[in-house]
């Protein structure tokens, strides 16, 4: 889940009173995170410092691949801890250094070479949502008798007739 903590701090900013402090949290919670203010959560969080407490030798950007990998792959079974970040820093070939900005970024082999990774992610049984979604994305690049790719991309048959 992605926060923009400058919408959060223009929210509470104008907060003048403890009150309105806790309304201005209860909104952003209820309409940004879907979170009811008034249930108990449990919630760890993890950041750069951490990636470099396990991997002390990966740039900024780096630890940062790492949590968006952790993020986007993590299983709730274990979650996030400090044995599943050494793991994917240590395997650089499990996260994405940039991520490009949109689609006409990315060169067409790099696609493929996306999409069969993300087969191979729907094979394994272990596809997140946001894989689904970049698969949707990439819906135009999927050859039209890749049955498998066209269905978990949402895309309706006999789009032609």
């Amino acid at each position: 889940m992605r926060i923009d903590s400058n919408e959060w701090v223009e929210e509470l900013s104008k907060a003048q009173s403890p009150e309105q402090i806790k309304e201005a949290l209860k909104s952003l919670f209820d309409q940004k995170m879907h979170m009811d203010m008034d249930t108990t959560y449990a919630v760890s969080t993890w950041c750069v410092d951490d990636v470099r407490e396990v991997a002390p030798d990966l740039s900024f950007e780096e630890c940062e691949g790492v949590l968006r990998y952790a993020e986007r792959k993590m299983d709730a079974d274990i979650g996030i801890n400090w044995d599943v970040l050494r793991s994917i820093a240590e395997d650089r070939d499990f996260y994405p250094l940039q991520e490009p900005s949109s689609l006409a970024d990315i060169a067409p082999q790099s696609v493929k070479d996306r999409l069969e990774y993300l087969r191979s992610q729907i094979e394994a049984e272990c596809i997140s949502q946001d894989e689904i979604l970049e698969l949707e994305s990439l819906a135009t690049y999927i050859q039209a008798d890749d049955v498998q790719l066209l269905q978990w991309a949402n895309v309706p048959e006999n789009q032609d007739e």
